[in-house]
């Protein structure tokens, strides 16, 4: 630590200068008491040069550590802006990542051309019969086909419907629940599963109304790997 290497010589200095001012004191007295020999004067005084130098050096080191303190001070400015830079960049890497990640699954989620829906009875011998009243209806007929999409991951795929009804509330059966679609947490009417293979097929799904239909436009909105998928609409007279 450059900063504890400062006092640790700033500490030695002064016990040098006390040293020396020790020693000149003592100088003075033996000498006005003329108690010193020239040979004993001699090497005091070479004593107090030598304690001179020490002093001197000890003021050189802590500018050269004052100065190393400075660069050390820099360099590690310089390397936190560094790191801040390099952790910048990461962090519009990981976004950019995110954001085309986003894109590949929506480009790659399911999407359909036109979705058809109609009206069904079903009469006691188990045939269906396409209707158009809301007294006589049964069930829904949602048929759409899969848009090819080279990106889209071939086999089984999650399809959720939300009916909602003329005034204009979602009905939920007693099997719907909860998915997330277009970043929303949602409830569905019915849940099923298609085979995608990329060939174009069509696909018809069957709702059962649990209520009874009533006047007015019925919408199906379709949905697939987290996103929007369709949408149709049947008008019951």
């Amino acid at each position: 630590n450059a900063s504890g290497d400062n006092v640790k010589l700033s500490e030695q200095m002064q016990n040098g200068q006390t040293m020396a001012r020790e020693k000149i004191q003592e100088l003075r007295i033996a000498l006005k008491k003329g108690q010193l020999t020239q040979g004993q004067l001699k090497k005091a005084q070479e004593d107090i040069k030598q304690l001179r130098y020490f002093v001197t050096k000890y003021t050189a080191d802590i500018d050269v550590l004052r100065k190393q303190n400075i660069t050390l001070i820099t360099e590690r400015d310089e390397l936190k802006t560094a790191v801040d830079s390099v952790s910048s960049k990461a962090n519009d890497l990981e976004r950019q990542n995110q954001e085309l990640n986003t894109k590949v699954q929506a480009a790659a989620a399911l999407k359909t051309g036109n979705v058809s829906v109609s009206a069904f009875e079903i009469r006691n011998n188990g045939k269906e019969n396409g209707v158009t009243r809301a007294s006589t209806a049964e069930k829904i007929r949602i048929s759409f086909s899969a848009v090819n999409n080279s990106i889209a991951e071939k086999g089984l795929h999650d399809i959720y419907f939300r009916v909602i009804d003329p005034s204009g509330n979602l009905i939920v059966s007693n099997n719907g629940g909860l998915f997330t679609a277009d970043e929303e947490e949602l409830q569905y009417t019915y849940k099923t599963a298609i085979e995608f293979a990329n060939d174009g097929k069509a696909y018809s799904i069957d709702w059962a109304n649990p209520g009874k239909f009533q006047k007015g436009t019925y919408t199906v909105v379709l949905y697939a790997d987290g996103y929007t998928m369709g949408k149709g609409a049947v008008t019951l007279r």
